[in-house]
């Protein structure tokens, strides 16, 4: 691989990153610093990493799209079979919808995730752990400037500071906190090991802040793949297992001795009191509303199926939720965003919608469970079961992890690495024979 597509790839993949954490626009964009609305860059809809993906298709994707027939037995194809199913259904369901050009743009884009998703096994393969390097720095690079502009423009709600949008960019580097562990024990070069581990405690301390369960609870599903990983973990390779001790005789104690230093001043007492108010507000103060309105959601996603059992579309479900008695009773305001992906393409799709969705998510569960332990052995199996949960509980409660493709994103990345070990076992493998 050339050294321009390199720099071609990892430009995608932070931009993508980046796109998932930058913060939102709570005051307006024209408030928000420059560096800060860039991020937001697009032309007709398709942000930066699809333009930058289109070009690389054009000047380095010939090889790619020529090998893909080739794969068409291989789970990864079938979860994006799954993909595009799901696109053109749900653009066929959003043709009679009041915007039907923008939703067939919409699934037009969905197509092109798909492709990306699929490129990325491809990129995988050559380049090894670049891809989910270039990822993590996206979510540093995103995350870091949320937290700018946190401070320059404060949300203080209930008297408390926290991430705005808290949901999606506090989850996302929750997760970001597993796929640094995950690039901690793979790689073998120090300098990658040491920027793992220091996206880590940033990713910690956004999500802490993020005022969002979810969040705390990936987030804590992650420290645990820290411990093992800094404590338990053993590769396969005698020679990986050397450096991997190595590094945890210098990690260790410089973590314990940061901490004991850390704990003695004022700012240790001042972020526990600071998320202690958060998780109080949130279990206390503003439980009975987001539960009981989420719980609606679900009521209300049911009524508006009974009635349109193939779905509204993309563009109806702001009306669809208008027509509810939830509505009309007033116990709720209409909306057309839900939090859950299995709902929001339950509206969009009807009941085939609903159940492609369902499918897919366990399908790319399950690649990702078979792979990792392929590639990782019993690290991989617990790495699997650490994360296997909090996407579970992410995808009942926020959208992102198959509308913006993070965990078909980081599933392809695991299959990568997989097709990367069984060609090295191709090769290497004892000839037989007469």
């Amino acid at each position: 691989m050339s050294q321009p597509e390199r720099w071609l790839i990892a430009a995608m993949l932070i931009y993508s990153g980046m796109a998932l954490t930058v913060p939102g626009n709570p005051f307006g964009g024209h408030m928000l610093p420059w560096w800060a609305t860039a991020t937001r860059v697009s032309i007709g809809g398709v942000g930066l990493h699809g333009l930058l993906f289109c070009l690389w298709l054009a000047f380095f994707g010939r090889c790619f799209l020529l090998e893909l027939p080739a794969k068409h037995n291989e789970p990864i194809m079938k979860a994006a079979f799954l993909l595009g199913l799901l696109a053109i259904w749900c653009g066929l369901v959003s043709l009679n919808g009041s915007s039907s050009f923008g939703d067939t743009v919409r699934s037009l884009k969905f197509f092109a995730h798909v492709l990306f998703v699929l490129a990325l096994v491809f990129w995988v393969r050559q380049t090894g752990n670049l891809c989910l390097h270039m990822l993590i720095l996206g979510f540093v690079f995103g995350i870091s400037i949320h937290l700018i502009v946190m401070f320059l423009y404060p949300v203080v709600m209930a008297g408390t500071l926290r991430l705005y949008p808290q949901n999606l960019a506090g989850q996302v580097v929750a997760f970001g906190i597993h796929f640094s562990a995950w690039l901690f024990y793979r790689s073998d070069k120090p300098g990658v090991r040491l920027f793992a581990l220091a996206a880590a405690l940033l990713f910690c301390f956004a999500a802490a802040i993020s005022s969002s369960r979810v969040a705390w609870f990936t987030g804590v599903m992650g420290l645990i793949a820290w411990v093992y990983v800094l404590i338990w973990a053993k590769p396969a390779l005698l020679a990986d297992r050397k450096r991997l001790n190595r590094l945890r005789w210098i990690v260790l104690p410089l973590l314990g001795m940061a901490f004991i230093a850390l704990y003695k001043t004022p700012l240790f007492d001042a972020g526990l009191h600071w998320m202690g108010l958060l998780m109080k507000q949130k279990f206390a103060l503003y439980i009975k509303y987001w539960d009981t309105g989420r719980l609606y959601e679900f009521v209300g996603t049911g009524e508006i199926l009974l009635e349109h059992p193939f779905g509204v579309g993309y563009s109806g479900t702001y009306d669809a939720w208008k027509s509810t008695s939830l509505y009309s009773s007033g116990k709720v305001f209409a909306k057309g965003y839900f939090h859950s992906v299995f709902l929001h393409y339950a509206l969009v799709g009807g009941l085939p919608g609903l159940l492609i969705s369902i499918v897919l998510f366990f399908y790319l569960l399950n690649i990702m469970r078979t792979q990792l332990i392929f590639v990782m052995g019993r690290t991989g199996f617990i790495f699997f079961m650490l994360i296997a949960l909090p996407c579970f509980v992410s995808a009942n409660t926020e959208t992102y992890l198959i509308v913006s493709m993070l965990l078909p994103k980081i599933t392809a990345i695991i299959v990568g690495w997989a097709w990367s070990l069984r060609a090295r076992q191709l090769v290497f493998a004892p000839v037989r024979g007469g």
